[in-house]
C-alpha cells in the first residue's frame, strides 16, 4: 500500500476515511469524517485537529 508524503497541517483531506497523522513523533490512524478528525466512525473528535497527516496515494482495489 502505498502513501502520499505529509501533508502541511493547515491543508485538510479531500475524501472521508482513515488516515496517518503525525503528534511528537508518534503516528497515530484516525478517521477524517469530511470536516474533522475522530478517533473511529462513530468515536470521539480530537481537540488536536492540525497536525501532519498521510492517506493512500491511490484508491484501494475494489473501491469506487
Amino acid at each position: 500500500m502505498k502513501l502520499t508524503p505529509w501533508f502541511d497541517r493547515s491543508v485538510k483531506p479531500v475524501r472521508v476515511g482513515w488516515y496517518e497523522r503525525l503528534c511528537g513523533g508518534v503516528v497515530y490512524r484516525d478517521w477524517f469524517d469530511g470536516y474533522s478528525f475522530l478517533s473511529a466512525p462513530d468515536g470521539y473528535s480530537w481537540t488536536l485537529q492540525e497536525l501532519y497527516w498521510r492517506g493512500l496515494a491511490q484508491q484501494p482495489k475494489g473501491k469506487k
